[in-house]
């Protein structure tokens, strides 16, 4: 068996794609193309630096990481080709059995180094999108969209959408906000306010 996964390693690492059956492999890196024409199960890393093609499942229960030191790569393109009016989708799923309120959904993560040089102690979150429920009840489910920003080495929530309240933090004196032809209600400390379409007041 062990000889018969290096096969396999070899051929891939060649840019050989592997069509026949359902391939396991316990840690995966390849500095070419990967081509497979069935499903992939993987149970530990995956490090990928070339194309990655694969027209049956891909289960993976490790981290996956795709490099490149080509600019605006590596490139992560999702399509779908059906001649409907549904689009591709992306879903972030928390699947716990005992959900409770304010569980995470996910996280996108924007991180890049610091000023000092690139170590793991310099690597630094400069934005972050986590989507949440703060109430999980059924019937009665709130979820909530928070966008944070780095602002003066701190991570701070900016903009938080809750249950369809819009939330801003404007830690300075001012703020700008563009809404185009719109008019907007403000409510500040129980008093409401309201900005007028074309006339500023």
């Amino acid at each position: 068996m062990k000889k018969l996964l290096n096969i396999f390693l070899i051929l891939l690492i060649f840019g050989v794609g592997v069509s026949a059956g359902t391939t396991n492999f316990d840690t995966l890196v390849l500095s070419e193309d990967l081509t497979v024409a069935d499903d992939v199960t993987i149970t530990d890393d995956l490090t990928v630096s070339g194309d990655t093609a694969i027209t049956g499942t891909l289960t993976q229960t490790g981290d996956p990481t795709f490099s490149s030191s080509v600019t605006a790569k590596p490139l992560m393109t999702i399509t779908n080709s059906n001649a409907d009016a549904t689009g591709a989708t992306l879903t972030l799923k928390k699947d716990s059995a005992t959900p409770a309120d304010t569980d995470g959904l996910g996280n996108i993560i924007f991180e890049g180094w610091d000023s000092e040089a690139p170590t793991t102690e310099n690597a630094t979150v400069y934005a972050k999108v986590i989507g949440s429920m703060p109430d999980e009840t059924e019937a009665t489910e709130d979820g909530q969209f928070d966008i944070q920003i780095m602002k003066a080495g701190t991570l701070t929530s900016a903009l938080k959408l809750t249950g369809g309240t819009l939330t801003m933090d404007v830690p300075t004196a001012s703020a700008t906000l563009t809404t185009g032809n719109v008019s907007i209600t403000v409510v500040i400390g129980g008093v409401t306010y309201y900005i007028k379409a074309n006339t500023g007041i």
